[in-house]
C-alpha cells in the first residue's frame, strides 16, 4: 500500500502527520522499515498469564516484534518432531562450530539461527536448518539451504538459562514450545500465521554461566 492510503485508513489526515506519529513511536521511519531490514516491537496488552518462571532458571517472556522479510543459509535436516529430543540442539551445535565459516556473507556469524518448518509434513516429521543470517542468497556453499523468510509480526518467548548455550536441553525448548502452543495460543487473540518458527541465540552475550534463546512465532489476529 501506498504512505498517504496507509494514513487514511488509520485515521490520519495527511500522510506527514502520519509518518512523524510513526517516527515517534518506534524511532524509524515507515520508509526504512519497509525498505531495510529493521524490526520494530509492538507493544501489546500485557496478560499475566503469559509470564511463567520455572525453578529460578528457566523464565518466559513474550514480546512481540514486527521483522522484515530476511534470508538465511543452513544445513537442512529431516528429523523427528518430539517434546525432549536433542537431535536439533546436536545439529545445531554441530553446524555453529564445524560448518558456519563455510557462509562467507553472515550478517553476523555470531548470531545462530535454528529454523524449523513442519510444512508439508504429516508423519511427525520436520526440517530442521541450523542457520545464519544473510544479505540475499546468491552464494549458497554446497551442501547447504537458502530460506527466505518474508516478513511477519512475531511473539517471541525468551528462554534463560544459568549454563551455556552449548548445555541447552531439547527437553527445557519443549517445555517452552509446549507453553507456546498448549497455553499461550489459547489464552491470546492470536493464532499461527505460517508453518515455521526460528530459534534466536546471540553468542555475545552468553558466558560460561548464562544464555538467551529466543523463540520467534509468526503470529496474525484471529
Amino acid at each position: 500500500m501506498r504512505m498517504i492510503d496507509i494514513a487514511l485508513e488509520y485515521g490520519f489526515d495527511h500522510e506527514q502527520s502520519y509518518i512523524r506519529a510513526f517516527k515517534k513511536k518506534f524511532r524509524y521511519t515507515p520508509l526504512k522499515v519497509r525498505t531495510d531490514q529493521t524490526s520494530i516491537e509492538v507493544k501489546e496488552k500485557i496478560n499475566i498469564n503469559d509470564v511463567l518462571s520455572v525453578d529460578n532458571s528457566i523464565t518466559y517472556k513474550p514480546f512481540y516484534i514486527f521483522k522484515q522479510k530476511f534470508n538465511i543459509i543452513g544445513k537442512k535436516y529431516k528429523i523427528l518432531s518430539r517434546s525432549g529430543d536433542n537431535t536439533a540442539n546436536t545439529h545445531g551445535r554441530d553446524f555453529f562450530y564445524n560448518c558456519r565459516d563455510k557462509i562467507c556473507n553472515a550478517v553476523n556469524p555470531e548470531v545462530y539461527f535454528g529454523y524449523t518448518d513442519w510444512g508439508g509434513y504429516y508423519d511427525g516429521y520436520i526440517n530442521y536448518i541450523p542457520s545464519l543470517q544473510v544479505p540475499d542468497l546468491k552464494y549458497i556453499p554446497e551442501g547447504m539451504t537458502g530460506i527466505h523468510i518474508p516478513p511477519h509480526k512475531y511473539v517471541v518467548f525468551r528462554f534463560v538459562g544459568f549454563f551455556r548455550p552449548d548445555d541447552i536441553k531439547g527437553r527445557q525448548v519443549g517445555r517452552l514450545l509446549v507453553h507456546l502452543y498448549r497455553k499461550w495460543f489459547i489464552n491470546s487473540s492470536f493464532k499461527s500465521a505460517d508453518t515455521f518458527r526460528f530459534e534466536y541465540i546471540d553468542t555475545r552475550l552468553a558466558n560460561d554461566n548464562y544464555c538467551e534463546l529466543d523463540i520467534y512465532q509468526p503470529i496474525r489476529e484471529l
